[in-house]
């Protein structure tokens, strides 16, 4: 399952048909044929993009060719972030560029995934003792983590998010790093979260969405 602009791009198998879960965005739920070549994929991406919701499938016999044959289309790209509850059941949340989102950011090199998300949660929040309790993985399927397409400068691009779950102490202060955008840093409440998702990034709402429902 892969964002793209406010839409979703769904690859599945002929024997394990996705079905959207998580945040439902209004629009139709279209059935492609899969693209063979990066032309055709740009050409189905540019097409995804415009269009701004809805479900868009492609159902191939090979699936793994398929997400190969994306990924070699595109530039691919790997970030890190976290979940993080403090010791209220509060959850951290961040307001970037219009949004709700949460802390991450890409992996330098040389750096592990989960060294990348306590990096990024200490860097973009002001926190300091954080403590990782485990991988996170947003579908029931097998997806490392969300994923999403944008249009970059240089042609589109597609970014594979590892999400871990953390826990800090207490309810410590939060420095929002305003040199990367970020306006506000809150803790939020579980019940609060439902008025936050329609603002965020539909990966990310799909995530919140989770965590509401918990």
């Amino acid at each position: 399952k892969i964002s793209v602009n406010k839409a979703f791009l769904l690859l599945s198998d002929e024997e394990y048909h996705i079905s959207p879960i998580g945040v439902r965005f209004h629009g139709k739920d279209t059935s492609c044929i899969c693209p063979t070549s990066r032309y055709e994929w740009n050409q189905l991406l540019t097409v995804i993009c415009n269009a701004k919701q809805g479900y868009y499938r492609i159902l191939t016999g090979d699936f793994k060719a398929a997400y190969e044959s994306l990924r070699n289309s595109i530039t691919y790209l790997e970030a890190a972030g976290g979940l993080v509850r403090n010791g209220y059941g509060e959850y951290l949340l961040i307001f970037r560029m219009g949004h709700w989102d949460l802390p991450k950011g890409k992996i330098e090199q040389e750096e592990s995934p989960q060294e990348a998300s306590i990096r990024e949660v200490k860097e973009e929040c002001g926190l300091e003792s954080i403590e990782v309790l485990e991988k996170h993985h947003p579908y029931p399927w097998d997806q490392d983590g969300s994923m999403h397409i944008y249009l970059a400068a240089e042609g589109f691009a597609m970014k594979l998010t590892h999400w871990y779950i953390m826990s800090v102490d207490g309810r410590p202060n939060l420095v929002p790093q305003k040199s990367e955008g970020i306006e506000r840093a809150i803790w939020a409440a579980k019940h609060e979260l439902k008025a936050l998702i329609p603002n965020a990034y539909p990966n990310i709402a799909d995530i919140l969405a989770v965590l509401d429902d918990s």
